[in-house]
């Protein structure tokens, strides 16, 4: 996918790394969560790391596609599942 970055750069986007953002996403979430997140020294580390999370992160319409497909299959199964019983 082809954005615009957090300056303005024009980035090409892969899913691979839209998935690696995700997953960098909430490791940095739990360590905000976490005892150990007190002893960062500066607001410009937590700016950093929230900014390198979100170089790649998905677009909302990717997540939004992606997800709707997985409620499509998931509604499709239980109908199956439903046509099975009767």
């Amino acid at each position: 996918m082809v954005s615009r970055g957090l300056h303005g750069r024009i980035e090409m986007t892969i899913p691979a790394e839209e998935l690696r953002a995700l997953r960098k996403t909430k490791v940095f979430l739990e360590f905000l969560l976490s005892p150990e997140f007190g002893h960062m020294t500066s607001v410009s580390e937590i700016r950093e790391q929230a900014r390198s999370c979100l170089r790649h992160y998905p677009w909302d319409h990717v997540i939004i596609e992606e997800w709707q497909e997985r409620i499509d299959m998931w509604n499709a199964e239980i109908m199956r599942n439903d046509d099975e019983e009767e």
